[in-house]
């Protein structure tokens, strides 16, 4: 039976898999002709096609280089300079000479459509890209000398790449959207419990970071037993469960197993003891309550990878492919020392595998424009330290390297006589401060150590524990005065011909 696999074809050849790659030479022409009739078209076209890969045609790969390279240096562009400067680099023979050259200006009907012709260009490149990528994975999966999630890994790359470089968006006027920007901002100014990003189930920390915002790394580090990985299930409860703005969380631990996990967030939202739940000391009516907590539980988008040897690839690979599911609001790591480095990282010592770790968890955030939350050790020193001194600084996080530079807000949870104090000591984007909160560990909850009134007229109820309700008649007459105040707003901008910024 003949063999119907074909071998992979030579990069310079133009036939692949028997068929020719898509390609529209002749809209390449057009665009390069329109370059050398009109001036403006340089800037709109290098705008929108920055490499010259994008082209098929090898002629018109190399004259686009050249056109690239003359606007880097600053020449003007018409048909006889870039015959000058092809000449110059003894290329113009290659592209066929001047007569190709001048022709391509005769294509030009018109540049109307330019901004069309060039996503056409843009869209055969990028199928060109797959069908490449996708030879390459064919041969590379026969190849046992080649290691399979490095190969996975650069693959899931190339694609994330593709679709980033033409998604880019371009320059946006100042202005666009400043209306919107306003009556946000009325609404922050008059209502201080609103939040920007995904809720942290505290009245305290939400009004210091208005939220875990997206795109940022922050770092939660703890001595051991002090409780940190239990506050992180409860800002991941509060994040999927807010009344506000729920979202979807992704929970890695690498310390414990998904079981202790669903034991945990079982206890705290049924006010049955975790030891309890564990022994299996229970009454009809504690069975009752995690039955309860359980139906509950079901309707809420909180997922746990608990897989071992977790290295920055997996998660990686196993956060996109979830993202692409799921809508993920939050992530959270237990915890950032437990990772490992990639297997390709030799003579490293620790530290720098920990800082590459950080900066590609950086990375990734900004990539997928989530939160991320990194739960980390604090080392020894901490303690040796006497009582008035032992607040922890940003020199106590172990292996610190280059964590505290790439994350944009650092964090430490420690114990302070009979209640936990939460010190933010790094926010890029904010103040930094600080909460304290009584730490019920038997049902693996906190409570924030004083009470708080938070108002959210918008809402008219109070999504925080332990807090009273607005009372009706007050929140309604806040809103009126609010209301009053944007139509009083409003009929302003009505009167003014012009808006008057």
């Amino acid at each position: 039976m003949e063999n119907k696999l074909r071998a992979k074809p030579n990069e310079n050849s133009t036939v692949i898999y028997g068929k020719l790659p898509p390609q529209a030479v002749d809209i390449e022409k057009s665009i390069l002709g329109a370059i050398m009739v009109e001036k403006r078209c340089m800037d709109e076209v290098l705008d929108l096609i920055k490499n010259p890969q994008y082209f098929y045609n090898d002629v018109n790969k190399k004259i686009y280089t050249a056109i690239i390279e003359m606007n880097n240096l600053g020449r003007g562009i018409d048909f006889i300079s870039i015959c000058e400067y092809l000449k110059s680099k003894n290329e113009l023979e290659l592209v066929g000479g001047y007569f190709y050259v001048t022709n391509l200006t005769k294509s030009v009907t018109s540049t109307a459509n330019l901004d069309e012709y060039c996503r056409i260009i843009t869209e055969k490149f990028i199928k060109r890209e797959l069908i490449r990528l996708g030879g390459e994975l064919i041969s590379k999966g026969y190849d046992d000398t080649i290691d399979t999630f490095e190969m996975k890994e650069d693959a899931e790359k190339t694609f994330t790449n593709i679709s980033i470089e033409n998604s880019k968006d371009g320059f946006e006027h100042i202005s666009k959207g400043f209306l919107d920007d306003l009556l946000l901002l009325d609404e922050i100014r008059n209502n201080k419990g609103s939040l920007t990003g995904v809720d942290t189930g505290f009245y305290g920390l939400n009004k210091i970071t208005s939220g875990w915002q997206k795109t940022d790394l922050i770092i939660l580090a703890a001595r051991p037993a002090v409780g940190k990985t239990a506050f992180a299930l409860n800002l991941a409860l509060a994040a999927t469960s807010s009344k506000v703005n729920p979202v979807g969380v992704a929970f890695f631990s690498l310390e414990m197993s998904k079981k202790q996990l669903r034991y945990r967030i079982i206890s705290n939202m049924s006010n049955v003891g975790l030891a309890n739940i564990t022994n299996g000391e229970l009454s009809d009516q504690q069975m009752l309550q995690l039955q309860q907590a359980n139906d509950k539980l079901s309707n809420y988008n909180l997922f746990i990878d608990d897989r071992s040897g977790l290295t920055i690839r997996d998660l990686k690979s196993r956060l996109r492919k979830l993202c692409r599911k799921q809508k993920i609001g939050l992530v959270i790591i237990d915890y950032l020392q437990l990772m490992k480095g990639d297997i390709q990282l030799k003579n490293v010592n620790r530290e720098q595998e920990l800082s590459k770790i950080s900066r590609e968890l950086k990375e990734l955030a900004k990539e997928l424009e989530i939160p991320i939350i990194a739960l980390a050790q604090l080392n020894r020193d901490i303690e040796k330290r006497t009582k008035d001194k032992a607040e922890p600084q940003l020199s106590d996080l172990r292996e610190s390297g280059a964590i505290e530079q790439d994350a944009d807000i650092v964090t430490f949870l420690y114990r302070c006589e009979n209640y936990v104090k939460f010190k933010i000591a790094k926010f890029r984007n904010g103040k930094i401060g600080q909460t304290m909160y009584h730490p019920i560990l038997d049902f693996q909850r906190f409570k924030e150590y004083q009470e708080y009134e938070p108002v959210i007229i918008s809402s008219g109820y109070n999504p925080y524990e332990d807090k009273k309700l607005i009372p009706m008649q007050e929140a309604i007459k806040k809103s009126e005065e609010q209301l009053l105040r944007i139509e009083q707003n409003v009929a302003k901008l009505d009167e003014d011909e012009e808006l008057p910024f």
